[in-house]
């Protein structure tokens, strides 16, 4: 008889080699390796029909805005915001772009340091953003920056990045 895996389904990003670590997961779990993914994710989205995301690439996505807070790896997260930019303007498609404001949302209120380059392109995602668009960035942010418990270092340097109109914004 089978047991029966007591955990509910779901996304697991699990390191090569430390599998072990995280028994037992459900029996119908797949362990795909990210150079697997990443690969298929870029041809379904070579093929993909004009507006719409391929499931690879919501998945790459997805990955992408969880593992670049803990582990920051500026060729990933470059290549991560180079195509959720590409897929709104080019391709209609806008769910890079709400995975890349979670993953800068997440960065910003993480007890990890934010590093630079992501806090300059924060700041700048939420100054050029329509105030009545579909991202809420600076909703998120102006919660984020008044909640008291948000690290003060990673506060600093956004606010080194924002110009003074946000920066009011921010303080209404």
């Amino acid at each position: 008889m089978k047991k029966q895996s007591h955990l509910a389904a779901g996304c697991y990003w699990i390191r090569e080699g430390d599998k072990e670590k995280y028994l037992p997961l459900p029996l119908d779990a797949d362990f795909i390796p990210y150079k697997q993914l990443h690969h298929n994710a870029l041809h379904q989205r070579r093929i993909a029909t004009h507006g719409q995301t391929p499931y690879d690439m919501n998945i790459l996505y997805n990955f992408w805005s969880h593992y670049l807070v803990r582990d920051f790896n500026s060729k990933m997260y470059d290549e991560f915001s180079l195509l959720a930019y590409d897929d709104m303007v080019n391709r209609s498609s806008t769910f890079g772009m709400h995975r890349l404001q979670a993953y800068y949302h997440k960065a910003f209120i993480s007890d990890f340091p934010i590093q630079d380059q992501v806090a300059m392109d924060y700041a700048s995602f939420v100054q050029a953003e329509d105030r009545d668009g579909e991202y809420n960035a600076l909703s998120n942010l102006r919660s984020a920056w008044r909640n008291g418990a948000t690290n003060m270092r990673n506060r600093k340097k956004l606010g080194d990045y924002m110009n003074t109109e946000l920066k009011a914004e921010l303080d209404r």
